[in-house]
Formats: structure tokens, sequence, C-alpha cells
């Protein structure tokens, strides 16, 4: 990454509503107050800068928040901004205030034209067109920007569907979900054999994936292996604790398809050898549940069958059932395909081996009889040179 983009841990970012008329000083007073309002621990150990932009047809302003150690960091011996990872505000932390008058300059020349042409287009709405336009000026909420991260099933399922285009194996899998006020993070270990740590790149990575690490490639039977490592931010709402009921209901649901070995209560994890058989009807009744998920879960195979462990949550929607739905989606990477018994039809004894003289079988020894389609019998004999000789009675 050039050293000249600030990474996405290292900034924060808040859209404001400023009042066009302030200027200067006024202006940089005004975002402070309402930065030390939504920012947590606002001080002079923070350095920022700011953009207008147009958002939902108004225009507001958008601020990057830094520490300032990390401002120096990133333009030492550097004359020129910083572009900000994931946002087209063009340069930020330049200290150029010249052209932030301009850029103003150009957006109240706009504002005007703007407001004239409405004006004419619709002669009738002008008294709501003023009341919009002191929307815009004198708004002094100040909300955190919401960014936009990829869903944890989009993570998850992207990560198997390259391992099953590139037929590897999972050996061994650990996935959790961790949340704060503000984002949440998904880590996945993973240990696969029998494709490469390239196949395994994922689209988009500067955008949504923080960091994927791969171990050193063993080898064995020139077969490869390699553990994973992968921390993402994903957008899913906060995760709660579950309720007792919740747990008793787990608890009966996991006795009926595996043994369970240990249980840790009241924070709702399970501990569990789960039959392959078993596997995707597991995760077909968790996917189905209203408002339970999965918050960890670690899946090691041990001959046919896993050993598990579990954490559940309490979520409200949807959005964080990414691990069991992609576990069910792609659980074809776990429960091997069930081996078809082929049924061959018994062929018949050639007719030559069929004795029609019964006085023949004389001192042969009697094996056993079989009740023919057209209701003849055939009685089975070892002849005299050891040979099975069947004769129709």
């Amino acid at each position: 990454m050039k050293n000249n983009v600030v990474r996405k841990n290292d900034y924060e970012l808040y859209l404001m509503n400023i009042p066009l008329t302030l200027l200067g000083k006024k202006r940089k007073q005004y975002i402070r107050r309402e930065l030390e309002k939504v920012h947590p621990c606002f001080g002079e150990q923070y350095s920022f800068d700011s953009r207008r932009c147009i958002r939902k047809g108004k225009i507001q302003t958008l601020i990057a928040v830094m520490d300032k150690v990390k401002v120096l960091e990133y333009k030492k011996n550097r004359k020129s901004g910083l572009h900000l990872e994931g946002i087209n505000a063009g340069e930020m932390f330049a200290g150029n205030y010249k052209l932030h008058a301009f850029s103003l300059l150009v957006v109240l020349i706009l504002c005007v034209f703007l407001a004239g042409a409405l004006g004419k287009k619709n002669q009738s709405s002008e008294s709501n067109n003023k009341m919009i336009e002191s929307d815009y000026n004198y708004i002094t909420e100040a909300e955190p920007v919401l960014n936009s991260y990829p869903a944890c099933h989009e993570i998850l399922e992207e990560c198997f569907e390259k391992i099953k285009l590139n037929k590897g194996e999972i050996k061994s899998l650990s996935i959790g979900i961790g949340s704060n006020e503000e984002n949440a993070f998904l880590t996945m270990d993973m240990y696969l054999e029998n494709m490469y740590p390239e196949s395994l790149v994922l689209e988009n990575n500067s955008q949504e994936i923080n960091e994927v690490n791969f171990s050193h490639v063993n080898y064995d039977k020139d077969v490869p292996s390699f553990e994973c490592n992968l921390d993402a931010q994903v957008s899913v709402e906060k995760l709660n604790p579950i309720s007792v009921d919740r747990i008793s209901e787990l608890r009966n649901m996991l006795g009926t398809l595996c043994s369970i070995k240990e249980e840790d209560f009241p924070n709702a994890g399970f501990h569990f050898e789960l039959p392959e058989t078993k596997f995707t009807e597991m995760f077909e009744k968790i996917s189905s549940m209203d408002d339970v998920a999965l918050k960890e879960i670690s899946i090691s195979r041990a001959k046919n069958d896993y050993d598990v462990s579990m954490v559940f949550t309490n979520v409200l929607n949807q959005s964080g059932k990414g691990i069991a739905k992609a576990l069910l989606d792609y659980s074809s990477l776990f429960v091997k395909p069930q081996k078809t018994t082929e049924f061959k039809p018994v062929k018949s004894k050639p007719k030559n081996n069929v004795i029609a003289d019964v006085d023949s079988k004389k001192g042969w020894e009697k094996i056993g009889r079989v009740v023919q389609k057209n209701g003849k019998t055939l009685v089975y004999y070892r002849d005299d040179k050891n040979q099975i000789r069947g004769v129709e009675e």
C-alpha cells in the first residue's frame, strides 16, 4: 500500500451538517465542538480535516479524524496530502486552506444556481424551497458515517466457493464474530489440504478484508497443505446474550443429533461429537431458528465424525446467521458423498452345467436348491471332480 494512503483502521469518518455561513476559525471551532460530542476522547492529540459533499440531495461535510502522530508518520518526507482508503474524497490533511476557500466558493455558487433553477421551475413551491435551504444551513446534528462492509456470509461463501472450485479439503475450521458499538469483526482460521494459498485470495481484498495470512506450505506425498488466518470487518447487528429458555431448546435439539460432551452455561456454549451423517441436518435446524445464530464455532474431523464446539448468540434479523447459512450451503465440503450400492443381476448357470440325467448324480454332495422363474426347481450338487453342477427336478 502506498505510504500516502491511510488505512481504514487509522482514521474515523463523520458526516455533519455545517452552516455554510461559518468560515475560517469559526467553522473549525464549530467542527471541534461537534467532534467532542461524537468522537471518543477527542482532544488536542487529534487532527481533523473536512470536505464538502452532496449526500441525498443535501450539502454536507465529510470529516476525517486522525491521531496527530499517525498523520506525521504517513506524511513523513511528503509535501502532498493523504488519501483515505476506500473513500473518494481527494487529498486530506494537506493544509491547503486556499483550496478549501476556493472549494467553498464553488459550492456557494452551485447553491445559488440550483436555488434559482428550482425557483423558475416551480414558483408555487417557493416557500418550501426556502425552508429546505434553511435546513441545509442550520441543522447542527452530527452523525457517524456508516461504512458499508460485506455481510458475514458473503465472505465465508466466497472462501468456501474457492475451496470447492479448487477441490480443496478442510481439515479444521474455526470461525468467530465479535462486535462493539460501531463495528463487527469476523475471524476465521482454516487448515486446508490439496490446494495452494493463491487459490484463496479474495476479491476486493483492499476494501473488505483487513488482513489475510498464510503459513508455509507443507507437502505430504506431493499433497500441499497450509494454514490460513482471515480477519475482516463485517456488517452485522450487535450480538446479545441468549435467553435461558433458548439454551434449553438448543440443548434438546443438539441431543437429538449428537453426543454432548461439555456445556458452558449460561454462555450457550456446547462441545460435542457430530456424526458426519447429521452435519447437514444440524445446520438446517440452526438456520431455521428465528433469533438464534452462531457466534463462534470450531470443527475438526475425526474419522467419520466431527469434533465441534459452538457458542450461540441472539440476533434480531437474518444478518447474523452468516456462519450457519454458509456451512449449510457448502456442506458438501464436510460431508462425503454416500456410495450407492450397485445391484448386479445374478447370472444364471450355463446350460451345460444343468444335468437332466438324474442317475448320473449318484454319489454327489447336495449343496442346495433354487426355485426358478419358470417354476422348476434347480438342485445344486458337487460332483466327483469338485465342480458345482445344477440338476433340474
